[in-house]
């Protein structure tokens, strides 16, 4: 059986067109849909996909562009900061991680 991080990699990998025709296919077989309504789900299919991958795409950039804020941020407030004050923040912040991937590890496990 694939792990979950496997089929997400593979899910990734599809063109919007191969799953366009993945869920027509599926819809055809599950819903017994005629000819004609093969003819008119397909293209629609086919749209929906491909605003996905449009929308994934600006959601990528948006995340990449949120990062490189949020370094800019910290790298300013750490300029005004002592050595000392530095040290503490950082301590912060670990903690702050730790405490989040605790939070994930146990929505994983339930």
């Amino acid at each position: 059986m694939a792990s979950a991080q496997t089929q997400k990699a593979d899910r990734k990998t599809k063109s919007p067109e191969e799953k366009a025709a993945m869920m027509t296919k599926k819809m055809t077989e599950k819903l017994s849909l005629t000819p004609e309504q093969v003819a008119q789900i397909e293209p629609e299919n086919l749209a929906f996909f491909r605003q996905q991958a449009v929308h994934q795409e600006q959601m990528k950039v948006l995340r990449d562009q949120q990062r490189q804020h949020g370094e800019q941020h910290k790298e300013k407030v750490k300029s005004i900061l002592t050595p000392e004050q530095q040290k503490k923040a950082e301590k912060l912040m670990e903690e702050k991680k730790e405490k989040r991937h605790k939070r994930m590890k146990r929505r994983m496990n339930r």
